[in-house]
């Protein structure tokens, strides 16, 4: 059967967004009794080991809007495998790498300081399924996370399941040949509009604790790099209840 190309014209993204802004949207309606606006700003480093192999670097910030102040940081380290290739057929027509396997595993070290003296030290575990090229070109992918946690010498774990969907057009497919050709000219190969949802359970509580909904379109751009500006939503029960919005920027480098 013939394959739809991935220079066919733009009509499809109109709907691909609204599906996203609806995924997006949907989550939790319980009222909170605290609203934070922060922006997170974030560095990350892939270092290509061999075909299969890669080393992750990333260095994280939040801040809220209210007074300006950092209140976290985060830098970690992390070893990646790709597992399991998707077929020839679908490899074809992703432009990302990183589209192009089934099964990708992750291992890895996060040290968390807060602005206020807390620590945290987290040993992160986790394994991600992607779907073959689905309606309209659209990709599904799965991450299981566990995440080791000593905080400030309390040792608990964490359990992380998001689900994320995703297509990646050429400016050009996306926008049309006037828009996407000035976008192509200032240096993007690729957009990815995207939404995922995610949920945490956390052994402190022995519960689903939280809920994290995250819109928001990656850029890749020429000399392997790549701009992921995003918003996102998370409702946290722990303590009195809590819930925040944020403004994403995350700035990616490959080597």
């Amino acid at each position: 059967m013939r394959r739809p190309a991935m220079n066919r014209p733009g009509r499809p993204l109109a709907r691909l967004a609204l599906a996203l802004a609806l995924a997006g949207a949907a989550g939790p309606t319980h009222a909170a009794s605290q609203s934070v606006a922060e922006f997170w700003p974030e560095i990350d480093v892939f270092v290509k080991l061999d075909d299969r192999w890669r080393l992750f670097l990333l260095a994280s910030s939040t801040q809220a809007s209210e007074t300006g102040e950092k209140s976290e940081g985060t830098l970690g380290v992390h070893i990646d495998y790709f597992a399991s290739h998707l077929p020839e057929w679908s490899q074809r027509m992703l432009p990302k790498a990183d589209q192009r396997f089934h099964l990708m595993l992750r291992a890895g070290y996060q040290r968390l300081a807060q602005a206020g003296g807390g620590r945290e030290d987290r040993g992160v575990v986790e394994a991600t399924l992607r779907s073959d090229p689905l309606l309209w070109d659209t990709q599904l992918a799965n991450r299981s996370r566990f995440d080791l946690r000593s905080i400030d010498g309390d040792a608990s774990w964490r359990y992380r399941n998001r689900t994320r969907i995703e297509r990646t057009w050429s400016p050009t497919a996306a926008l049309g040949d006037t828009i996407g050709g000035a976008v192509n000219w200032v240096g993007a190969k690729t957009l990815t509009p995207y939404a995922m949802y995610e949920f945490f359970w956390d052994s402190r509580e022995s519960r689903w604790n939280r809920r994290y909904a995250q819109v928001g379109i990656e850029f890749e751009v020429r000399n392997n790099r790549s701009l992921d500006i995003y918003l996102a939503h998370q409702e946290q029960t722990r303590s009195a209840g809590s819930s925040l919005t944020a403004l994403g920027v995350t700035f990616t480098l490959k080597y």
